[in-house]
């Protein structure tokens, strides 16, 4: 076991206490590589009434007593939520895509509803979903095939691809 006083990572004297559980030490710059390289991400996704909401929180444990952190200065950056916002985008547009494809009336304003809400979504995630060639060849594909029947196709391959689709 360490000596009380010293820090966890390089054994230098320290008094910088880090974990409320074993009462450990470490200096702040030696905690903050210790964090970069053990730092958890995880994410929820929550689904209220027709709204979507991404959690991203983080979790670290003391190298001593494999307690949860819970006060530690590590920001997330966007490129490390990239996995997470990928994961959330598409669970999102297959949720979308679930309701169009099991809907079995011929209600015209409620398929053009789900559609519009899908395509939104596209464009809202527009940068996400772009990078992924696969998703992107998919919805590509999607909007020229109901075109001749949806004139908002025309609309979102615009937005998303700056030209429109071709006849």
């Amino acid at each position: 076991m360490l000596e009380n006083d010293s820090c966890f990572i390089c054994l230098d004297e320290c008094n910088n206490r880090i974990c409320t559980e074993c009462k450990c030490f470490a200096h702040v710059n030696c905690f903050a590589e210790y964090i970069n390289k053990k730092i958890i991400l995880n994410s929820q996704i929550d689904h209220v009434d027709e709204m979507f909401k991404l959690r991203i929180y983080t979790y670290i444990d003391c190298p001593v007593c494999k307690k949860e952190i819970k006060k530690h200065n590590k920001r997330i950056t966007r490129s490390r939520t990239y996995n997470h916002r990928l994961n959330y985008t598409t669970y999102i547009l297959n949720y979308y895509l679930d309701l169009i494809n099991n809907d079995e009336t011929d209600d015209i304003v409620k398929l053009d509803c789900l559609l519009d809400s899908l395509l939104k979504m596209v464009v809202k995630y527009k940068n996400t979903i772009l990078n992924n060639d696969k998703f992107n060849k998919v919805i590509k594909k999607k909007l020229m095939k109901i075109n001749e029947n949806w004139p908002k196709a025309n609309l979102y391959h615009y937005e998303l691809y700056g030209i429109q689709i071709q006849d």
